[in-house]
């Protein structure tokens, strides 16, 4: 555990077998004591690694950054603090996605909880005992959108994270989840029947929600649409989501 300001940081760091050098490093920043626990072994997928993460965690908090992700701010206590403390089980940060030359600031946007993704996981944190409680990422059903189905289900087991706007990390375009709004389509719609009681909870509460909800749904079949052209599909060949039968329920 590495001294941060008031913080004890550990650095837990999951590698999937790379065959770069990157093993070897690490076994390096583990014996100069920049890295506390590492692996390297096969994995299967981006949230396998990261369920083995919340395993190898001695920590409260947890917060997870992917390669080539960077931190912005000096001090994470800001974020860390509530949650420790025992005010918060969450909290979300804003983070700077870079495309090229260009920088867009993505705030954390919980009025579209169970839509998508409410806030990048390079901005979100939440206690330990909290990824273990609801099982951590669901690894075996998602392969682009575990992080946001994890986040709903926080949201639903303890409400409103702490927020703070300062930007915490920075992304760059163009990696694994950049298009999985086309290429993982059914995951999106997968997640919505799965939260789609709650979905409609909060569309009776929320009219702005309920309006926010048939915008998404919309551009999603759009989306399937063109998802159906390019892989050569029959349309008869494709169930039709749950969420859209649905749908025409809400109020």
């Amino acid at each position: 555990h590495k001294r941060l300001y008031s913080l004890s940081i550990e650095h837990v760091i999951v590698d999937g077998a790379s065959t770069d050098g990157t093993p070897e490093l690490l076994k390096e920043y583990h014996a100069a004591g920049y890295v506390e626990v590492f692996v390297s072994e096969p994995d299967a997928g981006i949230y396998d690694g990261m369920n083995k993460g919340i395993r190898m965690a001695t920590g409260k908090v947890l917060y997870f950054l992917n390669a080539g992700d960077v931190l912005t701010c000096e001090s994470l206590e800001k974020w860390v603090a509530p949650i420790a403390q025992g005010r918060y089980m969450t909290a979300a940060a804003a983070v700077l996605r870079v495309s090229g030359d260009s920088q867009v600031l993505e705030v954390p946007a919980f009025e579209y909880v169970y839509l998508g993704t409410p806030v990048c996981h390079q901005g979100y944190f939440a206690a330990a005992s909290l990824y273990r409680e609801l099982g951590g990422y669901d690894s075996a059903t998602y392969r682009c959108l575990a992080d946001a189905d994890f986040i709903n289900r926080a949201f639903a087991a303890t409400g409103v994270p702490y927020e703070n706007p300062l930007p915490v990390s920075v992304y760059a375009d163009g990696g694994f989840s950049a298009d999985c709004g086309y290429r993982f389509l059914p995951e999106y719609f997968e997640m919505r029947n799965r939260h789609w009681e709650l979905v409609l909870k909060r569309c009776r509460e929320d009219a702005h929600y309920a309006e926010l909800i048939s915008f998404a749904l919309l551009e999603h079949c759009s989306y399937l649409v063109s998802w159906v052209a390019e892989f050569g599909l029959e349309k008869s060949n494709i169930e039709l989501p749950e969420s859209i039968i649905v749908f025409q329920s809400v109020p």
